[in-house]
Order: C-alpha cells, then structure tokens, then sequence
C-alpha cells in the first residue's frame, strides 16, 4: 500500500515499512468509526454497496491543509528553516485546493461548492498557515525533533483468527532525539476547533491510538516511548473572545495501557460481529439502525431520508 505522498526519512522506518499485500481483506478506520456510530449504515454501504459519495469543501480544503503542511514540513526538517520560510505556503495552497476540487469533481454530478464558498476557506487556510508560520518553534521544533516519516502506510492484523488487515496512513512521525521517543501527529481541520464533546467522542479520538499500536507493533518499542497528539486547526476564531486566541489545538486524548486495551477488544469485537474468518462479511446477522442521542448518527448520514433502505421506525435513539 503506497501514498504518492508517502516520505520517509528515518532509516529503520524504511526498512520497516510495510508491503503491500493482495490476498487478505483490508479495511480503514472510517469503516471501524461507521460501525460503531451505526451498524446499519455501515451494513447498507460496504455489505449492500449503496454507494453515496457526497463531496464538500470541508474535505477539499482538509486535503489540501494536508499536503501543503506535508510539504513545507518536509522542507522545514530535510533542508532548512531559511528554505521553509521562504515558501509560499498561500500559493501553494491555492494550486491544492484547485487540484483537490477538480479530482473531486469527478466523481460528484455537480459543483458542490461555489466561488464565493472557496474563496471563504482559502482565506481561513492563509490565517492558519500565515500563523503557523509565525509561531513555528510552538509545534514544530527543530532542535531537539527530527521528521521521521510523512504519511506512513498502516498494516495492522487487529485480530489473530481473521485474514484482515487495517489500512491507513500516518499523518506525521517525529522522533524527540533527546530520550529516542517517537511521536505521531494527525492533523485535523475544524471550524472552531474541537470542544469537550468532540474530546470525549472515542469514535473520533481512537483512531490515533490504533495507529500508535501499529507503531509499537512495528518498532518492538514499549508503548511509554510513543506519544500521540492531534493537531487541530481552527477556521473560525471567537471574535466577541476577551482572551488572545490560538489558530492551532493540540489534543492528546488518554494512550496509555487501558486506552489501548479498550480500543484493541473493541476492534476485536467489530472484525467478529461483521466478517468470516476469510475475510468476507457475515450477512447472517443483523445491523440495527442507531439514531443516537438526539438523532446525532442519523444528521449527516447518507441514507436518513431513504425510508426503503433504512425506515426511521427502526431506528434506535439512545444509544
């Protein structure tokens, strides 16, 4: 499994990094987070294979956010700091999100997005680079880190019975030259950035500590010698705010043996609920339909109004 943008720089990481395999099932974290939202979506879409690809500007400008970061970074630690500021992150933001839209255009009948919309995001991306920039030391130091990897490939055999492997892709691994740590940073787009329920949201915030567990799996290192954190960038600031505000969040959510654990028996339990030890998926069982509290699963879900496929009387609602 190969990223066009997959770097890596640390030398044992090279060695180490996994190869692409054909004759097992993979899966993505998103599949895992679909499921344990709402059983019955993620049945509809991977075993029923009701497609309904839905693009935003929200994932352009992600992407985008992404790859420019990605890119200044990777100057920033292998050439040098001079090199990174003189990058014009704006411009090359630009030419991504422009890139990110026609790829995505594609696929979507029509615009998904106007002008006026792009233009909107854009600016917000400019905000946050231009910040970034300018409190670089704050995030991305280069005195005592170096950068390891850039969207590392993920394989990860969750569960010893079931041909499966968990795909996916580090977004950044640094390693802290003072004690020989590694960290992992995933960096995440927001509009305001992330409050106490989105914190406390598991299905959101577990999915670096899978990734930390392939980490430690790969290295044969103990899990004290792998942090993990989420970098968070804000569109929007609180403009009526009495108190200087930060373009960037950092969130690092609980990763120590018993998040682990949790994480691991929780995936353990999905791969046996919904597939054959071959791989295939088990149609046998049944998916129910979680609303969630409030009807939170069901706002955004692509099959809501789709009485055919998902009756709304069948939801369950606090789950």
């Amino acid at each position: 499994m190969n990223s066009e943008s997959t770097i890596i720089l640390d030398k044992k990481l090279i060695k180490l990094c996994p190869n692409e395999t054909h004759d097992k099932k993979t899966i993505s974290y998103s599949q895992y987070s679909k499921y344990i939202k709402c059983p019955k979506s993620w049945e509809l879409r991977y075993i029923h294979k009701h497609y309904s690809t839905k693009e935003s500007v929200d994932l352009v400008f992600g992407q985008a956010m992404h790859t420019t970061i990605q890119k200044w970074l990777h100057v920033l630690y292998s050439v040098s700091v001079k090199k990174a500021n003189e990058m014009d992150l704006s411009s090359i933001l630009l030419t991504n999100m422009k890139s990110e839209y026609s790829a995505r255009m594609e696929k979507s009948p029509d615009h998904f997005s106007s002008s006026e919309q792009l233009a909107s995001y854009y600016s917000d991306g400019v905000s946050i680079l231009n910040y970034l920039k300018k409190k670089r030391t704050l995030y991305f130091t280069t005195k005592k880190f170096k950068l390891a990897a850039i969207e590392y490939p993920v394989q990860l055999k969750i569960h010893p019975d079931f041909d499966i492997l968990l795909n996916g892709f580090l977004d950044l691994i640094f390693i802290d030259e003072t004690d020989n740590s590694y960290l992992i940073i995933d960096i995440k787009t927001s509009a305001r950035g992330w409050n106490d329920y989105k914190k406390k949201d598991t299905v959101t915030t577990d999915q670096i500590l899978v990734y930390k567990k392939f980490l430690c799996s790969l290295l044969g290192v103990d899990i004290n010698k792998i942090n993990v954190t989420y970098l968070i960038l804000k569109r929007k600031l609180n403009e009526d705010s009495l108190w200087p505000q930060k373009r960037v969040q950092e969130f690092s959510p609980s990763n120590g043996k018993l998040s682990l654990s949790r994480v691991e028996k929780q995936f353990k339990q999905f791969i046996e609920e919904c597939f054959n030890k071959d791989g295939s998926y088990n149609t046998e069982r049944k998916y129910p339909a979680f609303s969630g509290i409030k009807k939170m699963n069901c706002l955004h879900c692509p099959y809501n109004t789709q009485e055919d496929l998902c009756p709304s009387s069948n939801r369950i609602e606090n789950v």
